[in-house]
């Protein structure tokens, strides 16, 4: 119902947007969308798209005011409902202050959208981009909530290279709120679901858990982002570079039986979780109508997670470093006011050493767990300057990035997922 709000009230302000002055640099703006999914298999995202499903919904709603010269100041307020994902919640998406003070040099302070990649802060401008999906190689949708923003502050400016161009840079630093987001959740859910198994193998019978509390803290993240714009026309390089420090802390109960008598044990885990580096080479090109973009990402992640109440012996912390690697290449077309095309191929590792699976293999785990490979091809219509639609198919070959817990019957390699979306903006 939030979310049902918002969208009415950016239906009502966009009715009269072509002819509302408001005084005080003051500018409004929002959006509206609804999407479909349904895919051959495999659960996506905390939603039944293998059966279809219209738990696709975003509103936004951003007012912003340039009270004196170089400083700008704004909020938005956005809810979604993406399966188990949002919840109709209506939360302040961004809030800052921004003073630019010489083309250089400028502040911002506030809650800032995270400005990783070419296209990490369009994550909610769908008439910015063709795809209604983002490549979920770099930009995966179940992380939206995780790398959409941060609470901090930033430098950023714009340096004259002369001939060479200028260079755009962003210094930022800062923490973010972890509470309530969804891909903690399943972090954790995920960690019990693949205990199961272990379970049955020491004698419960079908063992089942309950999840308790959860807390989760980030106790920083930094970072830098460079953009060039190069002195041949329509091409910018970039690169990125993230650092993160976050812990995570859960209860969870566990239910079974032990011939015929009931068993129930509460077992409490504590995980370190540590982005040494996240790092995305990026490059764009633009002419015309036509533009092609390519980015290469990579991480690593430290993670130690220390259990307490598992029954037996205790447990030594267990310790796990992957390093995860993805790319992908993406071009569109507008062939004119109304249509555009777009395709793209986007691939991801969890684990860079392990591209074949091995490790699942010898687990007796489906070794396709180890890569995810997405074509994608998108149209988009503008219906006119408020309104647009679009369609997407996706051909997927692995399961990585997927969720254990939300496919508990298991995954299958060789998978689409077919979307459509409408978005009403102003």
């Amino acid at each position: 119902m939030r979310t049902a709000t918002i969208a009415l009230l950016c239906a009502l302000l966009a009715a009269g947007a072509d002819a509302q002055e408001l005084p005080g640099n003051l500018q409004v703006h929002g959006f509206a969308s609804q999407g479909y999914l349904n895919s051959s298999a495999n659960e996506y995202i905390a939603v039944k798209t293998s059966a279809g499903s219209f738990a696709m919904t975003e509103a936004a709603l951003n007012v912003t005011s340039q009270p004196i010269e170089g400083l700008r100041i704004g909020v938005q307020l956005y809810g979604r409902n993406l399966g188990a994902s949002g919840n109709n919640k209506v939360t302040v998406d961004w809030a800052m202050g921004d003073y630019r003070w010489k083309n250089w040099l400028g502040f911002r302070a506030g809650r800032i959208k995270l400005p990783l990649g070419l296209y990490n802060t369009l994550r909610d401008v769908d008439m910015a981009r063709a795809e209604i999906l983002q490549p979920s190689s770099l930009y995966p949708i179940s992380q939206r909530d995780l790398n959409a923003a941060f609470d901090g502050g930033s430098l950023y400016g714009t340096v004259s290279l002369g001939g060479g161009g200028s260079l755009e840079y962003e210094g930022f630093f800062g923490t973010q709120d972890l509470d309530d987001i969804y891909i903690v959740e399943r972090f954790i859910r995920d960690g019990a679901q693949a205990s199961l198994p272990g379970l049955a193998a020491v004698g419960i019978k079908n063992p089942s858990y309950t999840l308790g509390r959860i807390q989760a803290d980030m106790e920083h993240l930094y970072g830098v982002n460079l953009v060039w714009r190069t002195p041949l026309p329509g091409l910018r390089l970039g690169a990125s570079h993230e650092q993160s420090k976050s812990r995570f802390r859960s209860e969870t109960t566990y239910f079974g039986t032990m011939g015929p008598a009931p068993v129930s044990f509460l077992v409490t885990s504590d995980t370190s979780y540590v982005y040494p580096y996240l790092c995305i080479g990026s490059a764009e090109y633009q002419r015309g109508g036509l533009k092609l973009a390519a980015e290469y990402y990579r991480d690593r992640v430290d993670q130690v997670t220390s259990l307490a109440g598992v029954p037996g012996p205790p447990t030594p912390p267990a310790e796990s470093n992957d390093e995860g690697e993805a790319w992908y290449v993406q071009g569109s077309y507008r062939l004119n006011d109304r249509l555009q095309a777009q395709a793209y191929y986007s691939v991801y590792w969890p684990d860079r050493s392990d591209k074949d699976g091995e490790r699942f293999a010898a687990r007796r785990q489906d070794p396709f767990r180890a890569w995810q490979k997405d074509l994608a091809f998108t149209a988009r219509v503008d219906i006119n300057r408020h309104w647009l639609l679009k369609g997407e198919i996706h051909f997927f070959d692995g399961a990585a990035g997927l969720s254990l817990a939300e496919n508990p019957d298991g995954f299958e390699q060789d998978w689409s997922l077919v979307v459509v979306k409408t978005t009403f903006f102003f």
